[in-house]
C-alpha cells in the first residue's frame, strides 16, 4: 500500500526555503509508523487508515 522509503522535497512555510529529506512508512499491527528526517531532525508519527 504506502509502506516504503521515499525522498521528500518541499518548501518551508515560514521562510520559503527549499528542503529535502527522507521518509519511511512502516506497517505495524494495526497502524502505520511514519519516520521523517529533514535537516538532521527526526519526526515520528503513527496513524490509522479507515476504510
Amino acid at each position: 500500500m504506502f509502506v516504503g522509503k521515499y525522498i521528500v522535497m518541499g518548501r518551508m512555510a515560514e521562510t520559503k526555503a527549499l528542503y529535502q529529506g527522507k521518509m519511511i512508512i512502516e506497517r505495524k499491527e494495526k497502524y502505520l509508523k511514519i519516520i521523517i528526517k529533514i535537516n538532521n531532525k527526526t519526526i515520528i508519527g503513527e496513524g490509522e487508515i479507515e476504510h
